[in-house]
């Protein structure tokens, strides 16, 4: 959350200090990384993906409520971005950031 709102030194910090808040799920099974990546937000998914090793492979893999990994909301969102045509979502850093 304090990534979502700006405050990346202090996410960072935060997860520094218990990494495991990183596989943190909400009601409907999302993370942080699913979250951040259905809204576009580059900047946070490279510091989520850059925080902790360890949990990388896991983040990536984790799905929420309907089975969506971050990728599939990522792209999901960056398809309905095309069709209202406001433009992307940064789909391509998105999934650079994930490999």
């Amino acid at each position: 959350m304090a990534a979502h709102y700006g405050r990346s030194h202090f996410a960072s910090e935060v997860l520094k200090i218990t990494p495991a808040l990183l596989c943190h799920q909400n009601k409907k099974n999302e993370t942080a990384l699913h979250i951040e990546a259905n809204e576009g937000r580059i900047e946070v998914v490279h510091l989520l993906l850059s925080m902790e090793e360890h949990y990388k492979e896991m983040l990536m893999t984790m799905t929420d409520e309907n089975g969506d990994t971050a990728l599939h909301k990522s792209i999901k969102s960056n398809t309905s971005a095309y069709s209202s045509n406001s433009g992307t979502h940064g789909l391509r850093e998105i999934a650079n950031a994930m490999e």
